[in-house]
């Protein structure tokens, strides 16, 4: 059996606490199929938006909510999806770490722990090796902030 585990946690500061809210309530996110939208609104107005889930199916349109996010926020947003066998002890058999500036969204793999246990895994151990393979596909906001992380990426 695989559990689909989901995670975003974002402080949300001055003005935009009010614009989002009031500009979700008005726009489709798919996050409302858990959350209500009156909940939603509530945690953003507070300043900290905080979702957890697991299910045994994936969520459908997930990265959908980042591209609504993002939108109207001036800073990247960023979530987790990862994948794990459950056995005796859960094994991760896939993590992504979903980033989104201004309603664009990228998705990377991130690299497992040899333990391939959920709390071990770094969230910013990202595939290099993926990333550099598609390189070309990303928007340069990501390809920038890779650059700014990992300097030998500027001979790409």
């Amino acid at each position: 059996m695989i559990c689909h585990r989901y995670h975003i946690d974002r402080k949300i500061s001055g003005p935009e606490r009010y614009h989002l809210a009031e500009a979700l309530e008005d726009e489709y996110i798919p996050l409302t199929a858990q959350v209500p939208i009156w909940e939603l609104a509530e945690k953003i107005r507070a300043g900290h938006f905080h979702f957890e889930h697991e299910s045994d199916e994936p969520l459908e349109e997930f990265d959908r909510n980042f591209e609504a996010l993002s939108a109207y926020l001036p800073q990247i947003v960023k979530g987790f999806h990862a994948q794990e066998r459950i056995e005796e002890t859960p094994r991760l058999i896939e993590a992504r770490k979903i980033l989104a500036r201004r309603g664009e969204v990228v998705s990377i793999p991130l690299r497992l722990p040899p333990s391939r246990l959920l709390n071990d895994l770094d969230p910013d151990a990202e595939d290099i090796g993926h990333i550099e393979s598609v390189w070309a596909e990303y928007p340069l906001w990501f390809q920038d902030g890779m650059r700014r992380k990992f300097p030998y990426l500027r001979r790409l």
